[in-house]
Order: C-alpha cells, then structure tokens, then sequence
C-alpha cells in the first residue's frame, strides 16, 4: 500500500520517495512508490500530474490493494531507486478549489433543500453536483449560489480529521462512510462534515467564488454545473467578451441582449414565412419549366440540382415535376436527394431509395410517392440519375 502524502496535507507538492514496483504496460511506464502526494483519479476527482525525476507524469491510478500508480512515457527508474516527485501547482490548486467549492454546495443543498449529493464529477472543464431531488426552480439556484458564497467569502478554516469508532460517531457527518475503521473526514468550519479522500482548500476563501452555469434533470435527479476560482473568472471573461462583441453589433446594452434577439428572431420567422409562401406560389412555374424538356422527349425521368431551401419545398417540387411527366423526378441539393413518382405511375419512390442505398451506401426511405436519401455525394447527381433510370426501364 503506497502511502498518500496528501491525506495529511493538500498543499505538499514536492516529496522524496523510493520505488517500490516498475514495469512498461501499454506502451507506458508504471511507478509505484513507498509514499506519493499524487492523487489518482477517484471519487469523482481527477489524477494529479507532474514529474517523478525527469519524467512527466501523465496518468495516476490507484489499484484494490492501495497502491498509487504513476504512469510516464520514460522509464523513471529500478525498484530501489530514490526518487523526487513534483506535483503541478495550477492542477492541484484548481482541484482543491473545485472539491471544496462541491463540498460547499453539497451542504448547502442539504441544509437549504434538505437534497443529498448522490454523485460527483470534477472534471476540467466544470464540476457538477447530482441532488436525489426532482426540481430545483431559478430562485432556488439563485439562493443555493448566493448561500455557498457567503461561505466563501466567510474564509471558514478547511481541516483534515481523522477519526473512527466513537470519535467518528460523534461527528455531524453530511452522511455516512462507504467503510468502517480509521476514516479522513473534511471539515469547513464547524458545519460542514464529510468522508473525503480527495484534496482541498486549507481555507474556503481560496475558493474565489462558486459559480452555477447550469442546471439538468438526469435519472429523475436534479445535475448541477459550477465552476470556481479560475474556472469561473475565465468563464466570464469568455462570455464578456461574447456579449461585448454582441451588444456592439446590436448597437444596444447588453442587458438589452434577449429582448434584441427575440425580436430579430420574430422578424426571420415572418421573413421565412414570406418567403416559403412565395415559393409556393412559383413552385408550379418552376416545375412546369423543368419539365418540358423531358416531356418533349417523352421522357420518365428528370434529375435536377435545387436550390429550395429546405426539404419540404424540395418535396412539393418534385412531386410537381413527377405529375407532370408521369414518371420520378430525383432532385438533389448538398448531401440530400428527394425522389417523387407520380401517383399513378408504376414505380414506388420508397423501393428507389432503398435500392440506391444498396448500391451507393447512402441511407433513406419513405412511402410510395416520395422518399429522401442522405449522406448522398453532391458531385454523383449524374451517377444516381443513371442508376435510377435503368431501374425504371428495366
């Protein structure tokens, strides 16, 4: 069992240690040492990297038996070997931040909601809480975030305790262990209480702020997103620079941003609207013109480019040039093919497209009278016109 430096302390980044287990395994090196301040990937938290001599540590796992394994691409070393450990300052601080700011926010939803944390993820790119409750409404989240950080920025002292037996029992434990015996509980000023083997804060004010960006029902749970410290300063200088960029064009205040967007979005809907009416209304022209040339040569095909925006007005025309030269008409447009045959024709548009899948490897269906193909070449209109031609001649 390889000794955990950071269970005693989060803030340790540099140890000596000596390697107790070295083999190459995947195409990676493996080290397992007598005692690491690495923690590896559990409890929702992530690995810890950094350097083991001259070798980058990439990956940290740990195995039933308690053993720490650090993976390298270089080999750092026999078993025997002394060796120095650095743990990256930026990761570490940034886990300890996003574990305490979770623990923070799970006690919180307990205390204001009476909702227990039933799942953790504290990944890179946000940490996420999962409540065994149903709902949360806005103003709920708004008191939740404003509630975890005035815990904050109270900077309540973070500590390490270890208890068991009686001691432990007398704790105000958020809930209970998964195990018995000697156990590490965290403890955030004198009302928060959980089971923990991860890293964290020596104080709650290193945390900077908790930030909710979002909120998700997941296996009739209530998935909360939240980012701290760093995390959250980037965030928002990421959608300032957005909204900046936005109220700018809009030549509004940001706050004025939705109200400017629902209503530009009503003016498109109406605009689209019109527009899809008046291609309606040349839609028969257009086909007409399509069609005559294939008429005068008595003709039961005709395959055509389009340049309809969207598929249902594609369809219309289609069926249109169909009736009029009572056989199929295949009209193409980006990576999409819509095939119309007149309703008393002999030929099944549904039959078409499964036999053109077959045969090109795209995918499509439909009924009788019309059908649509995807994921087609826009360069093989020629290719499937033929195909299609010799399937109505045979």
């Amino acid at each position: 069992m390889t000794e955990r430096l950071y269970y005693h302390d989060s803030g340790l980044l540099t140890f000596q240690a000596t390697i107790v287990g070295s083999r190459d395994e995947d195409g990676r090196s493996v080290t397992v040492l007598d005692r690491s301040a690495f923690y590896p990937t559990s409890g929702g938290q992530q690995f810890d990297t950094g350097r083991l001599n001259d070798c980058d540590i990439i990956d940290v796992s740990e195995t039933e038996d308690g053993q720490v394994r650090h993976y390298s691409v270089q080999r750092v070393g026999e078993v025997g070997d002394e060796v120095a450990g650095l743990v990256d300052r930026d990761r570490r601080r940034r886990h300890c931040c996003l574990h305490t700011g979770q623990h923070i926010l799970s006690h919180v939803s307990m205390q204001l909601y009476e909702l227990k944390t039933v799942s953790v993820h504290l990944g890179d790119e946000y940490g996420a809480v999962e409540l065994d409750g149903g709902s949360l409404s806005p103003e709920d989240i708004i008191r939740l975030e404003l509630r975890a950080n005035e815990i904050v920025g109270r900077a309540h002292p973070v500590e390490i305790i270890f208890a068991e037996g009686d001691e432990l029992a007398a704790l105000p434990l958020r809930k209970p262990p998964k195990r018995s015996g000697r156990i590490r509980v965290i403890n955030i000023g004198d009302f928060e209480y959980s089971a923990c083997g991860g890293t964290h804060c020596a104080n709650s004010s290193e945390i900077g702020v908790v930030k909710i960006i979002g909120v998700e029902k997941i296996r009739g749970h209530v998935l909360i997103k939240f980012l701290v410290g760093v995390q959250a300063f980037d965030d928002y200088c990421a959608r300032f620079e957005v909204t900046s960029e936005l109220a700018r064009k809009f030549t509004c205040h940001y706050k004025d941003l939705p109200e400017k967007i629902e209503s530009l979005t009503g003016q498109q809907k109406e605009l689209k609207q019109e527009l899809v009416g008046l291609y309606k209304e040349i839609l028969p022209i257009r086909a007409d013109k399509l069609a005559a040339p294939v008429i005068a040569k008595e003709g039961r095909l005709l395959g055509a480019e389009s340049d309809l925006p969207g598929a249902r007005l594609m369809s219309q025309l289609a069926q249109l040039i169909a009736e009029r030269i009572h056989g199929v008409a295949l009209l193409s447009r980006e990576n999409r093919l819509v095939l119309a045959v007149a309703e008393e024709s002999p030929f099944d548009a549904r039959k078409l497209a499964a036999q053109l899948s077959e045969r090109f490897g795209v995918k499509g269906g439909g009924n009788r009278l019309l059908a649509q193909v995807g994921g087609a070449e826009s360069t093989m209109l020629r290719e499937y016109e033929m195909f299609v031609k010799g399937l109505i001649e045979e």
